[in-house]
């Protein structure tokens, strides 16, 4: 399990945990789960049916999240295939207020996925704002997960 946590507060979390690695022909795929935790409150942004998508997919978040924390990049997006969310970070760059910088990562759910069953545009977004720690903690876990 993969968690990144918020700078802001310990109990707000982004979890995201590979449940099984499917063996499919010309390429495996990864079921996975994502929940959003925030205090005594968790978000599950599946409830029946576990999301899906290729080994490539993850590895192409991660070799993002990785180029985000070299400095190579400073923004990386994440679209699943299957259902349709995406995942952003973007690196806001160190101030004299701020000497560190922080990284914002927002997750946003399409409409068409929702229990209302009702197909649009974005529908939920989830933000947390956190560290350089903190997401080398998250791509090292994830990287785990998939190795």
């Amino acid at each position: 399990m993969a968690t990144l946590k918020s700078v802001d507060t310990e109990d707000l979390q982004l979890v995201l945990e590979i449940c099984m690695i499917i063996p499919q022909s010309p390429e495996p795929w990864v079921e996975y789960k994502i929940e959003y935790h925030t205090g005594t409150f968790n978000i599950k942004l599946w409830r029946d049916n576990l999301p899906q998508d290729r080994c490539s997919g993850f590895k192409k978040l991660l070799d993002g999240i990785n180029s985000i924390i070299k400095g190579q990049k400073d923004s990386i997006e994440y679209e699943a295939i299957e259902p349709d969310y995406e995942i952003k970070i973007v690196f806001n760059k160190p101030t004299e207020a701020n000497p560190e910088g922080y990284y914002l990562v927002t997750l946003w759910r399409d409409l068409g996925n929702l229990e209302e069953g009702v197909y649009g545009l974005d529908a939920l977004g989830l933000r947390l704002v956190t560290d350089k720690k903190n997401l080398i903690k998250f791509y090292t876990q994830l990287k785990k997960e998939l190795d």
